[in-house]
């Protein structure tokens, strides 16, 4: 054999490393594996993003949950709002009813705004907040406005003065 023909081969034989001295069936089974490998990264990928959307989702369903509360608490303040003012301004027991039905659902209410937010500190406190900013107002001014507008209505004549202006009118200090 002249030494060039033996040469070649073991030129060939450098060249081409281990892939090319593997089999068709080697290679087929490394590309399959490769391209595996692959898919699994993609899907792992898909599959974190799709965890982390529904995250998201659930984050923001707990968030309109939250706002659907507050503005719950917001009506019944203007509703406590409303009846006092209707009530001081006509003396009808009526008016009151506003009023009646905000303070009657109020503990509810902020009840749910606690518990929504009892997971994130910084709502907590805010809904903490708005409790003691309510509770002031029905405690120092409403409650005892009312209260104190129905002992004046019950002393007060029962029919108009002749001027045509209500006979109510409050206590001089």
């Amino acid at each position: 054999m002249p030494p060039s023909a033996t040469g070649a081969a073991a030129n060939n034989e450098e060249r081409g490393g281990w892939w090319a001295r593997s089999g068709l069936v080697t290679r087929i089974v490394m590309s399959a594996a490769l391209v595996g490998l692959g898919l699994a990264v993609v899907f792992l990928i898909l599959f974190l993003a799709i965890t982390g959307l529904r995250q998201r989702s659930l984050e923001a369903r707990r968030s309109q949950q939250v706002i659907a509360s507050a503005n719950q608490l917001q009506t019944l303040v203007v509703d406590l709002e409303t009846g006092v003012r209707g009530f001081a301004i006509t003396h009808q027991r009526r008016y009151l009813a506003p009023w009646t039905r905000a303070q009657k659902s109020y503990p509810d209410a902020i009840q749910q705004l606690l518990a929504l937010t009892a997971d994130n500190s910084m709502q907590h406190e805010r809904a903490l907040a708005i409790q003691r900013s309510i509770n002031d107002y029905l405690k120092n001014y409403s409650q005892p406005l009312v209260s104190f507008m129905l002992r004046m209505r019950t002393r007060r004549p029962s029919g108009p003065s002749s001027s045509g202006v209500s006979a109510w009118a409050p206590p001089s200090c």
